[in-house]
């Protein structure tokens, strides 16, 4: 894992680490085309964590949830949201989703990148709770996945890119 650089502090981040990332590149991506897409994670997808009460996950479920939009930048497809209260596992829990779109040499390739942050909820392990989100986010980006193929299909997209 590298740690992010290059961010810089606030009073929001004093005294807190940068979460580490994971950055190798995913299946399908060539290494070019993952190094283009590094400068995004570490630009969006970084949180500054107290290390003893956090781990960097992924997911969102709920029985009830209220949610807080934090960023909507339509320009640079960045969304991100964090969770306020509700009855579910996720305390303190953000996200940010960005979207990038890039050449390959078959055409153009739009690659969404998800990143959450939440506490391990007392009773659980780390190991649990990031198999718990692991799952509801390959959930959801399959579900994403599907509606833009079902879209692009069905004569709605131009079967190339969503950006743009």
């Amino acid at each position: 894992m590298e740690i992010a650089e290059g961010l810089t502090g606030n009073r929001e981040t004093e005294g807190k680490q940068p979460t580490n990332h994971h950055l190798t590149g995913p299946t399908g991506l060539t290494q070019d085309e993952f190094e283009y897409l590094k400068q995004f994670i570490i630009e969006h997808h970084t949180y500054y964590v107290a290390p003893e009460h956090v781990n960097v996950i992924s997911g969102l479920p709920a029985a009830t949830s209220t949610e807080r939009l934090d960023i909507l930048d339509d320009d640079r497809y960045i969304t991100g949201f964090s969770i306020t209260g509700g009855e579910h596992r996720l305390r303190n829990y953000r996200s940010v989703t960005t979207v990038h779109e890039f050449d390959h040499h078959d055409g153009k390739r739009t690659v969404v990148l998800e990143s959450y942050i939440v506490d391990v909820p007392e009773g659980n392990t780390g190991e649990d709770t990031l198999l718990f989100a692991d799952t509801v986010v390959r959930l959801n980006l399959q579900k994403l996945a599907s509606v833009v193929q079902r879209t692009d299909r069905d004569g709605n997209g131009d079967g190339k890119s969503l950006v743009g």
